[in-house]
């Protein structure tokens, strides 16, 4: 997964196995969410749905 800061075009490259939207929300927190906080949009080339789900999984483990 690449993260990409774009304010400070700092990016963050992460090894994940299985691409599901609960892991990607866990690896989200544990690496940029830490630095950042919540994000104001997301850029994804994956179906909405998917980004549906990992706002939902995002918010549930930072319990929103």
């Amino acid at each position: 997964m690449v993260v990409v800061n774009r304010l400070i075009k700092m990016r963050y490259i992460i090894p994940i196995d299985l691409i599901n939207a609960i892991l990607v929300a866990k690896c989200f927190i544990k690496h940029v969410f830490k630095l950042y906080g919540l994000p104001n949009s997301i850029i994804s080339n994956c179906k909405s749905q998917f980004i549906l789900d990992f706002w939902q999984a995002l918010y549930k483990q930072l319990s929103i």
